[in-house]
């Protein structure tokens, strides 16, 4: 497997965390891809928000989020595309290439022809839809003279997840471990996926007083495809002396995927008392 760089790994790794995705000159919706065994054909709108032309390529490729040792997010791509979980060989996007004038809307169609007797499971790959503007044409005068420019090539991973039969997923948590020092409860778990689909929801840290009332909570979005190893903190400095707890909660629910397209799973939950002298 290679390594995306950071520059194509930036603009990926954003399609993960908002509802609608905008970078520099186009829109592209929906931001995620599901298909099952009604669908064969999906839409995508890309709309271009300038006023000047651009030129846009769509590829796909075979690629998902993943750690490193430290829980730095990260995202890898199989050059080969032969993964079992790989659907890249055979999701289509149409048409691979085209130009968008000021503020034009174009579809694009992405079609999935699954082999025959595919297993049962959730089959990933990733549309790459990349945005160049597009240089105009000079005039014999402005060719005759040397100017210095640069023509910026933008790039927005869709995440593609193709349900085959009977799919369930889940999370095998190992290495919990929460610690205190004067500023943050800090916590971390290494999660395995379960099953035969990616686990998507959301991981929570509550932190609660004596009483059981929530004082402070922070969520964050994740999806484990393979391994994960989670590492997050939640700040502390504001709370007055006392005993608290840190509830950490695992969940398959996100407020940016509708519920139907989330695969339940039973929850991952920890807990742990702490006190600030």
């Amino acid at each position: 497997m290679i390594k995306v760089d950071k520059y194509l790994f930036k603009f990926l790794f954003a399609t993960l965390l908002f509802h609608s995705i905008l970078l520099c000159g186009i829109s592209v919706i929906p931001k995620q891809i599901y298909f099952d065994g009604t669908k064969k054909m999906i839409p995508i709108t890309v709309r271009n928000l300038g006023d000047g032309e651009i030129e846009v390529s769509v590829r796909i490729v075979y690629s998902y989020i993943t750690t490193n040792d430290t829980g730095k997010l990260d995202i890898f791509v199989d050059s080969a595309s032969a993964e079992a979980t790989s659907a890249a060989q055979w999701i289509k996007p149409y048409p691979l290439r085209f130009v968008l004038g000021g503020q034009e809307i174009q579809t694009i169609r992405v079609v999935a022809s699954p082999p025959p007797a595919l297993l049962d499971g959730e089959y990933w790959a990733r549309i790459i839809i990349k945005e160049t503007p597009r240089r105009q044409v000079q005039t014999a005068a402005q060719q005759n003279t040397f100017r210095g420019g640069m023509a910026i090539a933008n790039e927005v991973g869709l995440p593609i997840y193709y349900r085959n039969g009977k799919v369930f997923s889940g999370l095998d948590a190992r290495d919990f471990s929460i610690s205190k020092n004067n500023d943050d409860v800090l916590y971390n778990v290494v999660l395995h996926r379960t099953g035969n689909a990616a686990f998507n929801g959301m991981q929570t840290i509550r932190i609660k007083d004596k009483d059981n009332k929530v004082v402070k909570s922070n969520s964050k979005n994740i999806v484990v495809f393979n391994t994960y190893v989670l590492r997050d903190k939640i700040k502390i400095t504001d709370l007055p002396a006392g005993k608290y707890s840190a509830e950490v909660e695992i969940q398959t629910k996100r407020r940016d995927v509708v519920a139907k397209n989330l695969i339940p799973a039973t929850p991952v939950r920890f807990l742990s008392n702490f006190e600030i002298p």
